[in-house]
């Protein structure tokens, strides 16, 4: 049921910018905090249960933005009690109101509720009522009429504060507390660069040495031979003892040439001995076969 304003129901509205002020005030002393405070009026559930508490406080209007008790009952039963609904809602054109106003009679409407559930009857608004809602009601000047009208509210603005030495002791514990965290921090993470530098100069070198076996399909390693002398040609043929293949000749060096040439005279000499004498020769040849067997 869409109700119009009127002239008579607008000049008997209270005085919301005040229940704004007293909703302010709530919010900062839950919040210990302006800005949050504020920020805090995003949430209109919250919000709204916020102005519903400062009505139960203060007590609730005869008229809301001009909806007497049955109009905003009425009001409650079509957009119901959740005040995210009334967002972009159409519908709140034929009651003339904002989304802003919408919550406050919510607001209102449940306090209502309240007071009817607990069947007790709501006191009296504290709140004064103005001839124009959009205007803000002045407040009684203190003080001679004739002189300067004063009036203090509390409030709060963004100033410079000076800290007391107190706090400027306790910022300095706790920058040089920083340093030193950071100081261990760094450290720290010197240390772990270093142990993975160290890691992955090993793991580079793994992939290295892999990629070439890979490429060249082989490696070289210490294999057992047989170095052969030929001192008539002055060489010396290697020959591996896994596949029997010859894989190198070289030259003889001097030293190479003169202990073979020693051999070879002490062998000499140690065949005229056993010339001379039979029997050593016969022990000699027994030995060698059986070296051979």
């Amino acid at each position: 049921m869409a109700k119009k304003k009127t002239e008579k129901a607008q000049a008997q509205d209270p005085h919301f910018a005040d229940i704004r002020r007293m909703a302010d005030d709530k919010l900062v002393a839950t919040f210990d905090n302006w800005e949050i405070a504020q920020a805090s009026k995003f949430d209109r559930s919250f919000y709204c249960e916020t102005l519903e508490s400062v009505f139960r406080e203060h007590g609730v209007p005869f008229l809301a933005h001009g909806l007497d008790v049955e109009s905003r009952a009425s009001f409650l039963d079509i957009f119901g009690e959740d005040p995210d609904s009334i967002e972009g809602d159409p519908g709140l054109a034929g009651w003339g109101l904002t989304e802003d106003q919408a919550i406050e009679v919510l607001a209102v409407a449940e306090a209502d509720q309240d007071f009817a559930q607990e069947g007790q009857a709501p006191p009296p608004s504290e709140v004064v009522p103005v001839g124009d809602p959009e205007a803000e009601a002045e407040p009684e000047p203190e003080g001679d009429p004739g002189g300067p009208q004063v009036y203090e509210k509390r409030t709060s603005k963004l100033l410079r504060y000076q800290y007391t030495p107190q706090e400027l002791q306790h910022m300095g514990e706790d920058l040089a507390a920083s340093y030193n965290k950071r100081a261990r921090l760094e450290s720290e993470l010197a240390t772990v660069k270093k142990d993975y530098a160290a890691k992955l100069e090993r793991i580079s070198g793994e992939i290295s040495t892999l990629s070439r076996h890979i490429n060249e399909r082989s490696e070289m390693r210490s294999i057992d031979c047989v170095a052969r002398y030929d001192f008539e040609a002055s060489l010396k043929t290697f020959i591996r003892l896994d596949t029997g293949e010859q894989v190198d000749v070289e030259r003889l060096t001097t030293e190479e040439k003169q202990m073979m040439l020693n051999l070879v005279e002490r062998q000499k000499a140690r065949e005229a001995e056993l010339a001379q004498d039979p029997e050593a020769s016969q022990v000699e040849e027994d030995k060698a076969k059986r070296e051979a067997a």
